[in-house]
């Protein structure tokens, strides 16, 4: 949960940079817009752009034509910085919302998601826990079986040499083997038993640590990530094409001054 809790957190610190970087970025074509648009009004201002009066000896065509050179330049100016003022609103506008939608939907979906987690982890910790005790138990019966065989040993031995101690006589011997021997084949039957079950809660505990990681932990991240992906490409994919529109419609109007200029 705590990796997963560091990439939720990285990406919705990601999506507040995104967000901010296109907040500054819309202020400053803002500013630059009304920056543009007052230079060229103080320079428009200073001037009659009508026909310019006649001199004696002087090409009144040439004359206006740069007149009206300067008027044009300074009309594509200000067009350019109404593009300008067109682009931080458009950066600041619904590009930014719909960041704001996504940051706010992914913590929504983490909220219920984290829950949703917590009881998987701990249906794996049961599973685990069981796991542990199945293991400990066929421990433990593998260990009496080997204590029972040991002492079945110890006493075939000594009945095969007749190896009595003393006031110990060969039946009670005998029965003494008959005992160890009826505890041998219970200690092996429940080892069996024990065994059996041990492998089973193994390949349970499999079956569910598999299921967790492969199927329900990926299900729970597309949950949680949503559209991120999605809107974050779409997002820088619009504002590639919001900068692109504006660059090609200042070229375009100041490509049209150049050929203006040069007629």
């Amino acid at each position: 949960l705590n990796k997963i809790q560091w990439k939720h957190t990285m990406e919705l610190e990601l999506i507040d940079d995104v967000r901010s970087f296109l907040k500054q970025r819309s202020q400053i074509e803002k500013d630059y817009s009304q920056a543009i648009q007052k230079l060229v009004s103080q320079f428009s201002s200073k001037r009659d752009f009508k026909a310019p009066p006649t001199v004696p000896n002087f090409d009144r065509l040439e004359n206006r034509g740069i007149l009206e050179m300067w008027k044009s330049l300074l009309d594509k100016t200000d067009e350019m910085g109404k593009r300008k003022g067109n682009v931080g609103d458009l950066l600041c506008g619904s590009l930014s919302e719909e960041l704001k939608k996504l940051k706010r939907v992914k913590e929504q979906n983490f909220k219920r998601q984290a829950e949703i987690f917590q009881l998987m982890i701990s249906e794996v910790l049961e599973s685990v826990k069981e796991l542990t005790n199945a293991k400990k138990l066929y421990h433990e019966k593998w260990k009496m079986c080997e204590d029972s065989r040991q002492k079945y040993r110890d006493v075939d031995d000594r009945l095969r040499s007749c190896n009595l101690k003393m006031f110990e006589s060969k039946s009670t011997l005998e029965k003494t083997h008959k005992k160890n021997t009826d505890k041998l084949k219970q200690a092996q039957k429940q080892l069996v038993v024990q065994r059996n079950e041990y492998l089973l809660t193994v390949a349970e505990t499999n079956t569910h640590l598999d299921k967790h990681f492969e199927t329900d932990l990926t299900e729970m991240l597309k949950i949680v990530d949503g559209e991120l992906y999605d809107i974050m490409r779409n997002s820088y994919t619009l504002f590639a094409q919001i900068e692109m529109d504006s660059c090609n419609a200042i070229r375009a109007e100041f490509e049209d001054l150049r050929e203006q200029v040069a007629l």
